[in-house]
């Protein structure tokens, strides 16, 4: 995908990896953090899109909130990247002193 990006616009690129998800829903995760790491603001949106299932299924897991986070700070959506950081902290902190 990284190869396409060069050659292809954001939107084909996009294309494609919605059209595998589609045709195998079980790759959402590993389209969300694929759309995050080509970086095209574009693909913000679409990884949040394929994460929503994971956070909905364990919200208290970091990674996954790690990859929410990232995910608004590619769209350039800082408050919202902050909330979600604030959120991991907060998780991170309670681990802490349970332990």
């Amino acid at each position: 995908a990284r190869l396409l990006c060069g050659h292809v616009p954001a939107r084909e690129v996009a294309a494609l990896i919605e059209r595998v998800v589609r045709d195998h829903p079980e790759y959402a995760n590993r389209a969300a953090l694929l759309y995050l790491e080509l970086g095209h603001p574009l693909f913000g949106r679409r990884a949040l899109a394929h994460l929503q299932a994971e956070v909905a299924a364990s919200p208290t897991d970091v990674s996954t909130l790690a990859c929410v986070e990232r995910a608004f700070a590619l769209m350039g959506d800082e408050a919202g990247a902050r909330c979600v950081q604030d959120e991991i902290t907060k998780l991170r902190k309670a681990a802490r002193e349970r332990s």
